[in-house]
């Protein structure tokens, strides 16, 4: 059921808003409530979104101390609590969530956790919680979800041992997904050894794509392996020195432009950005930060932007067309108080919503919902009548009618959940246009058609 939290909507914040340093981004709505557990002056973590295709809805997944807040931010400027799920340890810093075939699996980093599963499908009204056990994982710094292969990994994993239940740590712990709601352990990643030393103890962040998994293992860097065999992972590269290396936090990878971003969880540190056209010689391309003494959380990429989440500098939007010279695009600051000193305000960024809309979560100040002006200096108009896309659902043909418009459109794009661009068009157009999506699989995907002074994104489902 709704749950009667208090909001604090844009209209109850002159003061905040009014304090706030953007460009180029817009706040929509905030929320927040000062009554909730706290630790210090953090009250809430991660934050992450998901799209119900069959009801045409989207969602924000906020965690907290305590718990996980579920919302309806279908409408942006009046987001609506659908419920509220209390993890099993209450004094969590590091609760992390993720989302696969409409469900979602979180874990938490302190007390006595577990690895928890909620069905999503029943939203807006409630969330299911189906699986809630601590035999996989009793405590997790993060999670990774591996749509292609319907895998988790989970990230300096604890759990008991499955014979005399003694508590056993392990680098990087995989699961299957194949029953969404009954996992199964599937192995272990065992770090390299050398002299008698592991290279690394844990994985403290990962990200997959297809069979190559890329590790970020804090002070001693990137690792970077092949799991087409699960039992027995093959490491491809590490990078253990590189300029300004701190501890070594989150990558993301763009498998369009072959291209690693990963972040130090150092002062200061610059956010990297690496090409791997070939592994066995990753060749920096660019070093680049918001401010001096700034702290860079995790980075996303989306099209031709890197969104990353800082730490006191809030939610930051970076150009990388040209990967040799990254540039500023936009940024919203969600913690006024800057000192840099201190681990202090934005943790996480979602900008994978089909409305475009980038959902924000700061420790203090809770949940933001932004929206970026002209990222891409063209104007965001919606052209409802001129342009037909159908069926949808589809199954292999995408139709799209541009009638009168044709002349006039540039481009026609399709990415993928991830901001991956995996269709591309240039034209010419003809009136009616079929796009052959046989190869895609069962998904939720992002469509764009740009014209001069015009432009059409809508969500297409392909389903299989």
């Amino acid at each position: 059921m709704r749950s009667p939290v208090a909001f604090i909507l844009l209209c109850c914040l002159p003061v905040f808003v009014a304090a706030q340093s953007s460009f180029r981004m817009s706040l929509l709505s905030r929320w927040d409530n000062d009554s909730l557990p706290s630790l210090g002056t953090q009250q809430y973590s991660e934050v992450h979104g998901w799209y119900d295709a069959v009801k045409q809805k989207e969602y924000a997944l906020l965690c907290s101390i305590d718990s996980i807040y579920f919302f309806d931010v279908t409408n942006p400027q009046l987001p609506i609590l659908c419920d509220v799920e209390a993890g099993r340890s209450s004094n969590c810093r590091n609760r992390s969530i993720v989302t696969y075939n409409n469900r979602a699996y979180a874990v938490a980093d302190q007390g006595n956790s577990s690895l928890q599963i909620f069905d999503l499908r029943y939203l807006p009204d409630s969330v299911q919680k189906v699986y809630d056990n601590d035999s996989l994982c009793s405590r997790a710094h993060t999670l990774t979800v591996d749509t292609l292969n319907a895998r988790l990994y989970l990230n300096h994993n604890k759990r008991p041992h499955p014979q005399n239940g003694q508590p056993i740590t392990e680098a990087m712990t995989v699961i299957s997904l194949q029953n969404p709601e009954s996992p199964v352990y599937l192995g272990t990643l065992q770090p390299p050894i050398i002299d008698g030393t592991p290279l690394f103890d844990f994985v403290h962040d990962a990200f997959t794509w297809n069979d190559t998994v890329y590790c970020s293992t804090g002070a001693n860097g990137l690792f970077i392996y092949d799991y087409r065999n699960v039992n027995q992972p093959t490491l491809i590269r590490a990078l253990t020195e590189y300029p300004e290396k701190g501890f070594c936090h989150s990558p993301v990878y763009d498998p369009q432009r072959k291209l690693i971003s990963f972040t130090d969880e150092s002062a200061g540190t610059a956010v990297k950005l690496y090409s791997t056209t070939n592994f066995s010689n990753l060749q920096q391309r660019s070093l680049f930060r918001s401010n001096t003494g700034a702290l860079a959380h995790r980075s996303y990429f989306k099209g031709n932007t890197l969104w990353v989440a800082y730490y006191h500098d809030g939610v930051r939007a970076f150009d990388i067309r040209n990967p040799d010279n990254v540039v500023p695009l936009a940024w919203y600051d969600t913690f006024q108080e800057s000192s840099y000193n201190g681990i202090l305000g934005c943790w996480g960024v979602y900008p994978y919503l089909p409305s475009g809309n980038i959902l924000a979560s700061d420790m203090t100040n809770g949940l933001f919902i932004l929206k970026p002006d002209t990222t891409t200096g063209i104007k965001d108009i919606i052209i409802k009548k001129s342009i037909q896309v159908y069926p949808n659902p589809t199954k292999e043909i995408l139709t799209i009618e541009l009638g009168y418009l044709a002349p006039y459109v540039s481009t026609i794009v399709m990415y993928n959940r991830w901001g991956q661009e995996i269709y591309h068009s240039s034209g010419p157009f003809q009136k009616k246009n079929e796009i052959d999506l046989s190869n895609f699989k069962t998904d939720v995907y992002f469509l764009v058609i740009e014209g001069n002074r015009f432009r059409k994104s809508t969500t297409v489902s392909v389903v299989k």
